[in-house]
C-alpha cells in the first residue's frame, strides 16, 4: 500500500473510530467503580493541591491529567479515553504497515473494536491510555527512535504500572534491529526509567514505597476466569474467531518454531509481550481489561502466521463482535457487548439516583454501608450532599459495635451485607443493619 494512501485511510478511519465512541460517552463514567474513583481523586488533587491515588499502586498520569478538568462532565472525561483509542488505532496501523502486514487497516480497526477495548475507550478507565502509549513506544522502537520509545513507555507506566511489562519485549526489538545494540538499549531504558520515575515522584512523595501494593480479594472461580478471557475480552463472535485462530496456530506449529529459530524480532517481541501479560493476568485475574496490552501483539502473531486472508477474516469478525450477540447468565441476546454495557450504565445511574432519593428520607445521623457502590455515590454526593446521612465503604465488627452504641441506624445497599461478611467476617444485619432500598434487585 502506498504511504499516501495509507495515511489518507488512517486519518479517515481515525475519525470513524472516534465517532463510533460518541453514542457511548454518556450515562456516567462506566460500570467499574475504579472509573468513579479516578474522577473523585482528580477532584481531590485539584482542590487540595496534594497528590493522592485513586487506588494503589497509583495511576499518576491519568489522575493528574484529569485533575486539570476535574469539574468537567462525564462525557468529557470519557471523550479523552476515546481520543486515546484513536491514538492506539493510528500507531497500530503504522506498526502493521511497517512490518509489512498486508491488512494494516483491518488489523488496527480490529484492535480498537475488540469489545473490551471498545467498552473501555468510552469510560474514564486508564486501560486504553496505557495501550496507546505502549503502541507508540513499539512504533518508535521500530523506527529506531529510541528516546521517543523510552519516553512513550514511561508515559504508559505512568498510566498503569504494569506497562513496565513491555520493557523486555521492546528491548528485544531494539536488540535485534539495532546496529549499536548496547547503546540503543541503554538509551531506551534510560528514557523509560527517567519518564516513569518522574511521573511516580508524586506517588512516592505521598506514600513512600507503600504504593507498591494492590487490592486482592481472593482468587476468582475458574469459570469466571474462562468467561473473562473469552466473552469478557472478545465477545461471542470474537471468541469463536479466536478459538479457530488457536486451532490454526496449533496446526502451524512448524511455522511458529521456524520464526523462533530465525529470531524474527517482531515475532519474538510480540510473543514475549503476550506471555508476560498472560502471566500477569493469571497472577490476579480480576478484570478482563488486564489483558488489553497483550491484544495487539496477539494480532501481530496472527498476521505473521495466519496468512493475509485468514487475518482479514478474523479482523472482520472482531470488528463486528462488539455490535452483535451477547451471552450472560446463559441468556443469548442479539445486541452486542457495547450495547449491553450501555444498558448496564443506564441502570447503574438509575440505581444511584434512587439510592440518593431514599437516603434523603432516612432519619438524622444514619449510616449507609455502600461497598463498591460508594465511588459513584461520592461523585454525585459532592454536588448534591446528604448532610444527615453518612456513606461509608464497609465496617469491621468493632466499627459496627461503635455505630450501635452511638445509636445510629445502619443501612446497607443490595448485596453489601454479604460483601461485608466476605471481607470482614461480620454481617451488618446482626447489628440491626437493614437494606436502604428493600425493593432493589
Amino acid at each position: 500500500m502506498a504511504r499516501r494512501t495509507l495515511i489518507f485511510q488512517v486519518v479517515l478511519l481515525a475519525v470513524v473510530v472516534f465517532l463510533s465512541r460518541v453514542p457511548f460517552l454518556r450515562n456516567g463514567l462506566g460500570t467499574d467503580p475504579d472509573a468513579w474513583r479516578v474522577a473523585n481523586t482528580a477532584r481531590s488533587i485539584a482542590l487540595s493541591g496534594m497528590y493522592s491515588y485513586s487506588r494503589p499502586p497509583g495511576y499518576p498520569f491519568q489522575e493528574i491529567f484529569y485533575s486539570l478538568m476535574w469539574n468537567a462532565s462525564p462525557i468529557l472525561f470519557n471523550a479523552v479515553s476515546a481520543i486515546f483509542s484513536v491514538v492506539a488505532f493510528v500507531f497500530f496501523a503504522l506498526i502493521l504497515s511497517r512490518i509489512n502486514c498486508r491488512r494494516p487497516i483491518f488489523g488496527a480497526l480490529a484492535l480498537v473494536f475488540i469489545p473490551v477495548v471498545f467498552i473501555n475507550s468510552a469510560t474514564s478507565m486508564d486501560y486504553v491510555w496505557a495501550l496507546a502509549f505502549i503502541l507508540g513506544s513499539f512504533y518508535f522502537a521500530l523506527d529506531h527512535k529510541y528516546v521517543l520509545a523510552g519516553v512513550f513507555l514511561g508515559l504508559a507506566i505512568g498510566c498503569r504500572l504494569t506497562s513496565a511489562g513491555m520493557i523486555l519485549p521492546v528491548s528485544i526489538l531494539v536488540y535485534y534491529q539495532s546496529t549499536s545494540r548496547a547503546k540503543s538499549i541503554r538509551t531506551f531504558l534510560a528514557w523509560t526509567i527517567i519518564t516513569g520515575v518522574a511521573l511516580y515522584i508524586p506517588v512516592i512523595h505521598s506514600y513512600k514505597l507503600d504504593f507498591l501494593t494492590f487490592y486482592e480479594h481472593g482468587y476468582p472461580f475458574y469459570l469466571t476466569i474462562i468467561k473473562q478471557t473469552s466473552l469478557g475480552v472478545w465477545g461471542v463472535l470474537g471468541s469463536l474467531a479466536m478459538l479457530a485462530s488457536a486451532i490454526l496456530l496449533g496446526v502451524k506449529f512448524k511455522e511458529i518454531k521456524e520464526l523462533f529459530q530465525a529470531r524474527d524480532p517482531i515475532f519474538l517481541a510480540s510473543a514475549t509481550a503476550v506471555a508476560i501479560y498472560a502471566l500477569i493476568y493469571i497472577r490476579l485475574p480480576h478484570e478482563a481489561g488486564y489483558l488489553i496490552p497483550a491484544l495487539p501483539f496477539l494480532l501481530v502473531i496472527l498476521c505473521k502466521v495466519g496468512g493475509a486472508r485468514w487475518f482479514a477474516g478474523v479482523c472482520t469478525v472482531l470488528i463486528i463482535s462488539p455490535m452483535f450477540l451477547h451471552l450472560d447468565n446463559r441468556q443469548l441476546s442479539w445486541s452486542g457487548p457495547i450495547f449491553q454495557d450501555r444498558l448496564s450504565r443506564i441502570q447503574s445511574m438509575q440505581f444511584t439516583a434512587e439510592v440518593l432519593y431514599q437516603a434523603a428520607q432516612v432519619k438524622e445521623n444514619s449510616v449507609v454501608l455502600a461497598g463498591y457502590y460508594l465511588p459513584e455515590l461520592e461523585w454525585h454526593l459532592y454536588k448534591n450532599p446528604r448532610e444527615h446521612v453518612k456513606f461509608i465503604y464497609l465496617a469491621t465488627r468493632e466499627q459496627l459495635i461503635e455505630l450501635r452504641q452511638q445509636g445510629r441506624q445502619i443501612y446497607t445497599l443490595p448485596q453489601i451485607d454479604n460483601y461485608n461478611s466476605d471481607i470482614y467476617g461480620v454481617n451488618p444485619s446482626d447489628f440491626g443493619g437493614v437494606q436502604l432500598w428493600p425493593g432493589a434487585p
